[in-house]
């Protein structure tokens, strides 16, 4: 090969690699480029996952102190309400205490207000205490004294009637014509025996637990001089009649 062949071989080969060499550095640049684009956009993404978080992790932060503060005012409410009950029961078991302090007395007076009923029971017709004692029945309180003790109720409302009955029954029979006949002696008795055996308080009360004890006296003093009723012994009622009950 000539020299001038040669020269101009090499001069080509210069040129094309001139050539490749401005070809390959724009696309290492676009390499290079891209690949740091790719590294930012990584970061960016990071950057805004992590900003994320920590915007949650404030935000639960907030809800925990948010429910923190609730369970606070829950517990302070329950041991507010706690000390109310503690409180209310104190004041229950002192009301307990003057409530059986009072019914103490009540019952002492309820007792007071039924022996005093029931002596004037026991003791000759007397008006003024008759009312009395049905003054004192309304203020017994104890309602089981009331109902156990209801035939003294009975009692004492009815005392008027019963003993003006028995008196009636003894004036007629003191006034009746046939007491001093020795010819009708028996058929006197036996009417006037009848009469008393027949009265309400007789069948009810006479000669019972619960009855007027002044009045079963007078009734059985009556019914003995009945039973005696003879012309040798006429009864005479004069001693037993109450005439005043009659006016």
């Amino acid at each position: 090969m000539k020299v001038k062949d040669l020269w101009f071989v090499g001069a080509l080969m210069l040129l094309c690699s001139f050539s490749a060499l401005a070809q390959n550095t724009p696309d290492n640049k676009v390499a290079s480029s891209e690949k740091k684009s790719n590294k930012e956009k990584k970061e960016e993404t990071q950057n805004v996952e992590i900003k994320r978080l920590k915007e949650a992790c404030h935000a639960y932060g907030k809800e925990v102190d948010s429910l923190q503060f609730v369970i606070t005012v829950k517990e302070l409410t329950i041991k507010n309400a706690n000390d109310l009950v503690d409180s209310l029961m104190n004041e229950i078991k002192a009301k307990d205490k003057e409530l059986t302090v009072l019914q103490e007395r009540q019952a002492y007076v309820d007792t007071i207000l039924y022996k005093t009923i029931n002596r004037y029971l026991t003791e000759p017709y007397n008006k003024k205490n008759i009312t009395a004692g049905k003054l004192y029945w309304t203020k017994i309180y104890s309602s089981e004294i009331k109902r156990e003790w209801a035939s003294s109720k009975e009692l004492l409302d009815q005392y008027e009637n019963y003993y003006r009955r028995f008196n009636s029954i003894l004036k007629i029979a003191q006034e009746d014509s046939r007491r001093n006949s020795p010819f009708v002696y028996e058929d006197y008795k036996n009417e006037y025996i009848q009469q008393i055996k027949s009265m309400p308080y007789y069948k009810e009360y006479y000669n019972k637990w619960y009855r007027l004890k002044d009045l079963d006296t007078r009734i059985e003093k009556a019914l003995s001089m009945l039973e005696k009723h003879s012309p040798n012994n006429y009864a005479s009622f004069i001693e037993l009649i109450d005439y005043e009950v009659l006016e």
